[in-house]
């Protein structure tokens, strides 16, 4: 095989596709350095809290003013309609669509106890309602 600068003498549009592709991947990676240089100096100034609460606040709508987005995003778990291919909130019957599930399941307490219809939210609920007396008296 014949050495690189060779070639080039003997057909010069290789050596105008080399040149293009560097130029291109040049500008790709400048492009990804500007963004980590902007994520980074974005990063600093990201998070100013506009409630102080403690490290351990239980509640929800407290944190939810700090972090609206995240706090968006959960309450929107509450829908129960969404389907979707991988088992969106809206109840599909699993064991209906794949019998193998009971075997797979078998002896499980979560699969007497919930269904898929219930929410996160609905998860979180009844969590906090069976807790509440502890809640309280880590108020106190």
């Amino acid at each position: 095989m014949k050495p690189i600068s060779d070639q080039i003498k003997e057909k010069t549009w290789k050596g105008w596709l080399i040149f293009t592709a560097t130029i291109v991947i040049v500008f790709f990676l400048g492009l990804l350095a500007s963004s980590i240089v902007e994520r980074r100096a974005e990063a600093v100034f990201a998070y100013t809290p506009q409630v102080e609460h403690s490290q351990w606040e239980p509640r929800n709508k407290i944190w939810g003013k700090n972090f609206p987005r995240q706090y968006d995003r959960f309450l929107k778990t509450a829908d129960t309609t969404s389907k979707s291919k991988h088992n969106g909130s809206a109840f599909r019957d699993m064991l209906a669509e794949n019998p193998k599930l009971v075997v797979l399941w078998a002896g499980y307490g979560f699969l007497k106890s919930i269904t898929r219809e219930e929410s996160i939210i609905m998860r979180l609920m009844i969590f906090a309602i069976s807790y509440e007396p502890v809640l309280r008296l880590m108020e106190t």
